[in-house]
């Protein structure tokens, strides 16, 4: 254990030792190195992730599911607006209750 600690030390004087420039390019050497494993070991984990979700939807069966349509509250007020089925450019602003002004926003 002594051993290794005056290994470290002589190696941290050693650099303290060196021109700025160098140690720029060490810092900036070590900051890279570490961005390329953390992101590697980010692409393999979302690409394992990526594939459990789709065996997950796989292994879904949707015959099981059932849907039926959305189910309406009858004690809902009324929005008091009655459409009639026609095209929705022939309103007027009498007929639509003052909704529809600008006709030419429904154009297509």
């Amino acid at each position: 254990m002594d051993i290794m600690y005056k290994k470290i030390k002589n190696f941290v004087l050693t650099l303290r030792g060196l021109p700025e420039e160098q140690k720029k390019s060490i810092f900036f050497t070590i900051i890279i190195i570490s961005a390329l494993i953390m992101g590697s070991f980010a692409i393999v984990l979302t690409k394992r992730n990526f594939s459990k979700i789709s065996r997950s939807i796989k292994s879904i069966d949707f015959s099981d599911v059932n849907i039926e349509g959305p189910e309406f509250n009858s004690s809902a007020p009324d929005a008091g607006i009655n459409l009639p089925n026609e095209d929705i450019s022939s309103f007027t602003s009498e007929e639509s209750g003052d909704i529809f002004q600008d006709k030419d926003l429904f154009k297509y």
